[in-house]
């Protein structure tokens, strides 16, 4: 019988606490190390003379995924954690790095925990440079909203028409003469503001579709644009994010992780329940269609 070596690690930007339990033995420390593969590697290497197969997990954080996969290119075997989803006790206040990897190793010998999908390389590439154009479209909202709030407070306000953000409305922005000269000053650099994030944008679009070109998901990317009100962005976006479709059994699965199946709590008979049970199922096709 292979003989396993469970191992838990409390990954932070400088040190990874370590711990490491056989299947019938009590969790031992074995101490907190430098966060460098050389120090790792230096650990993992008096694990794997004792001859047992090492099973490592550690959990999801702003560390990301690069000991993962360093770890699996390496050939061990290595789960992240979700959070969320790690079983806590409701009176247990005390929290220490030692103590959270002893109980990452005792959960995961017991099979407590439930992993993450890891992305590889490319994807997660995708993803960074999606998020990017998110946090981009973020802050121009947000520099429009201070600009509003800006000239409601002067009492100024745009009557033009209906819609902001026009190329009338900007035209009127531009036009728009402030009495003070410093608070003139500050309308400029809000409109300065904007128009220089609207283009940052924009090159990030640009770089989306440049990269697009060469990725792995652009198949699944062309057959999302087929739906309508998904265009080449939205389709990015939704592959950068998901990854590879076929770790999903099936479309009820795929539309429970994005949070489109409503959850329910009774404890009785509800005339409405088959209903429920039934709304994880809209759009099976669309899914086989994608994973084919």
């Amino acid at each position: 019988m292979e003989k396993i070596l469970y191992v838990g690690m409390d990954v932070h930007k400088n040190t990874i606490a370590m711990a490491c339990a056989a299947q019938d033995e009590a969790v031992t420390m074995l101490g907190i190390i430098p966060n460098t593969f050389a120090a790792l590697n230096s650990m993992l290497r008096k694990l794997v003379s004792r001859g047992e197969r090492l099973k490592l997990v550690y959990e999801a954080g702003p560390g990301g995924y690069t000991l993962c996969r360093y770890l699996r290119d390496n050939g061990f075997h290595c789960i992240v954690a979700a959070p969320s989803l790690i079983p806590r006790k409701s009176g247990d206040k005390i929290k220490t790095d030692r103590r959270d990897a002893i109980m990452l190793t005792r959960l995961h010998r017991a099979g407590e925990l439930t992993s993450v999908c890891v992305p590889d390389a490319d994807d997660e590439a995708m993803r960074d440079l999606f998020r990017v154009r998110v946090d981009s479209k973020k802050m121009c909202k947000a520099v429009k909203q201070q600009l509003l709030g800006f000239l409601l407070r002067h009492g100024i306000s745009y009557s033009a028409g209906k819609t902001h953000w026009t190329k009338t409305h900007y035209a009127w922005l531009d036009a728009l003469s402030i009495p003070h000269p410093v608070q003139q000053l500050v309308l400029q650099e809000y409109l300065d503001a904007i128009r220089q994030l609207e283009k940052r944008t924009t090159r990030i679009e640009e770089m989306l579709l440049a990269n697009a070109l060469n990725w792995k998901r652009l198949p699944e990317v062309k057959k999302l644009q087929c739906l309508r009100g998904i265009s080449f962005i939205t389709a990015v976006g939704l592959m950068a994010e998901l990854g590879d479709l076929r770790r999903f059994p099936s479309a009820r699965q795929m539309m429970a992780y994005v949070g489109l199946v409503p959850s329910e709590s009774s404890s009785s008979n509800d005339p409405h329940q088959r209903l429920r049970e039934q709304s994880g199922g809209h759009y099976p096709q669309v899914f086989e269609a994608l994973v084919d």
